[in-house]
C-alpha cells in the first residue's frame, strides 16, 4: 500500500519520490477543480459538452494522463463551492473539488499531457456543478415589475455572482420572451450586452438565447 504526500502545484520534476511512495494534491487547498473522465465513454461526454458550449474540442487546460484516463485542471471561481461528485455530469466523469484529493505525477501511472497553467472553470460548467436551488433561488426577490421591464432585467444580470451569470442569463431572456412582441428586439439587444460587460463568452450567449428564442434573435 503506498504512502501519499500532499502539497502545492508543484511541477513534477521537482519532487522525488522514495519507492511505494505517491505523491496528491488537495483540491481545495490549491483552489482547483479536477475533471476525471474515467473511460474513453466518459472522455467523449466531456469533449461533447465542452464543445457543445465552447464551439471547440481543444481545451488548452493542464491535464494529465492517469492509469484508468485523465485528469482536466482548472482553477476554481472565487466563492463558488465544487464538492466531489461521481457521474453527475454524465457516467463515469467524476469530479474533484471541495476535500477531494488526487493523484498525479510522478507517481507512478501518472503523466503529465498538457503542460500549460490550469483554465478557470468557465462559467457554464461551474452552474452544472453547483447545487441549482440555492443559486436559482437569488431571482425570487425580482418583483414583476423588474422582472417584465428591460432595465430590471439588466440590473438583475448585472449583479449576478459569478458561478450563477448563466442562470441568470437564462432567466433573464425567458423573462425577455414574455414581453410584448415589440419590446422583445431591445430587451434582447440590452440583455444581450449586459452579459457581454458582466464577462460572458459570445458562443455561450448565442447559444443560450437559441435554447429560448431558437432562431428569433435581435
Amino acid at each position: 500500500m503506498p504512502s501519499w504526500r500532499t502539497t502545492d502545484l508543484t511541477p513534477a520534476s521537482k519532487i522525488k519520490l522514495r519507492p511505494g511512495e505517491g505523491f496528491g494534491i488537495d483540491c481545495e487547498h490549491n483552489g482547483i477543480v479536477v475533471i476525471d473522465p474515467d473511460t474513453p465513454e466518459a472522455l467523449k461526454a466531456f469533449a461533447d459538452l465542452w464543445e457543445n458550449h465552447e464551439g471547440t474540442r481543444r481545451l488548452s487546460s493542464y491535464a494529465v494522463t492517469t492509469p484508468r484516463g485523465h485528469h482536466f485542471y482548472f482553477y476554481a471561481i472565487d466563492g463558488v463551492v465544487i464538492r466531489n461528485s461521481a457521474s453527475k455530469l454524465a457516467p463515469n466523469l467524476d469530479v474533484r473539488g471541495v476535500g477531494g484529493f488526487v493523484n498525479a505525477p510522478p507517481t507512478p501511472g501518472y503523466k503529465v499531457l498538457l503542460k500549460v497553467p490550469p483554465l478557470e472553470l468557465p462559467e457554464w460548467l461551474a452552474d452544472m456543478l453547483v447545487a441549482t436551488e440555492p443559486r436559482r433561488a437569488r431571482t425570487d426577490g425580482v418583483t414583476g415589475t423588474q422582472a417584465h421591464s428591460i432595465g430590471g432585467l439588466t440590473m438583475t444580470l448585472a449583479n449576478a455572482q459569478q458561478g450563477t451569470r448563466n442562470d441568470v442569463l437564462h432567466w433573464s431572456l425567458c423573462r425577455a420572451a414574455e414581453m410584448p412582441a415589440a419590446k422583445q428586439r431591445s430587451a434582447l439587444r440590452a440583455i444581450r450586452n449586459e452579459a457581454r460587460m458582466i464577462g460572458l463568452g459570445d458562443f455561450e450567449i448565442e447559444k443560450t438565447i437559441a435554447s429560448v428564442f431558437g432562431g428569433q434573435r435581435g
